[in-house]
């Protein structure tokens, strides 16, 4: 079975990985910055996906976000 490349769901383009810092609002006064995630970047404008395999461990521990 082939890979298939992830098209950007706001333009169209590739999706492309590589990691970054993410700010999560967890209050009203409060941002966590998680640093270095891997993320699925569209390489022609702002958008970006969380792996399943990195979202689902976050939302495990809210207590971390």
């Amino acid at each position: 079975m082939g890979t298939e490349s992830v098209k950007c769901t706001a333009c169209g383009a590739e999706l492309q990985t590589t990691s970054t810092d993410l700010p999560f609002k967890v209050r009203q006064t409060a941002i966590v910055i998680l640093k270095d995630l891997p993320v699925l970047q569209c390489v022609n404008c702002p958008q970006y996906l969380l792996p399943d395999n990195v979202l689902r461990p976050l939302l495990k521990k809210p207590h971390l976000l």
